[in-house]
């Protein structure tokens, strides 16, 4: 089995400093909206929250290369670093400079296998262990190209990765079965007490 670093296989570039790009309120009217990814939008399981990310209003058109696209990877930079895959309906998104943004030579690694292979337990220790700061710890770009991963064949690769991006579609639908559920029950006990209290 072949070996590679993520850097080797693919290119890795930072978010966007929004600061820099922010319009001024007096001049809103006039600016670029796009959906702004942020922490609370990533979810541990590989995907975006859509009804979580944020809107940002730019004073100019942002560069291409800070907006995802289909099988870009988006890896969090600070604990815990889970990493996330741009499908159609999460293109378009800025990237902020919480995240990198890795696009793979699909020629040599599937996107979904480096996804597998970022999230997996053995993966997240070795990029938290590279991590560095005092109060945040982060890992930076450099760190990231550096890390090695196991590269199987093409076929093996693509087993692997959509074997684990359907098991954790599967468990998104859970999560979000049992969140419903919680409402529900608990939109019924307040109803219960109510009417004890009307008695």
């Amino acid at each position: 089995m072949e070996k590679h670093k993520i850097g080797a296989i693919s290119k890795i570039t930072s978010g966007l400093l929004t600061s820099r790009k922010l319009n001024k309120v007096e001049e809103i009217e006039k600016g670029e909206i796009y959906k702004q990814l942020n922490l609370k939008s990533t979810i541990q399981t590989g995907t975006i929250d859509l009804s979580e990310v944020d809107e940002f209003n730019s004073k100019e058109k942002i560069d291409s290369k800070y907006i995802t696209q289909v099988d870009d990877i988006i890896m969090r930079l600070t604990n815990p670093n889970n990493s996330i895959l741009i499908t159609e309906k999460e293109k378009d998104i800025l990237i902020t400079s919480l995240f990198v943004k890795i696009r793979v030579d699909s020629n040599i690694i599937y996107p979904k296998y480096l996804l597998a292979c970022l999230n997996s337990s053995r993966m997240r220790a070795e990029i938290k262990g590279k991590a560095s700061g005092t109060m945040t710890q982060i890992i930076n770009i450099p760190k990231i190209r550096d890390i090695i991963v196991e590269v199987p064949s093409m076929e093996k690769q693509k087993q692997i990765g959509e074997l684990y991006y359907n098991m954790n579609k599967k468990i998104s639908l859970l999560k979000e079965q049992i969140s419903l559920n919680m409402d529900i029950y608990d939109s019924i006990i307040n109803e219960i007490i109510k009417n004890e209290e009307e008695k």
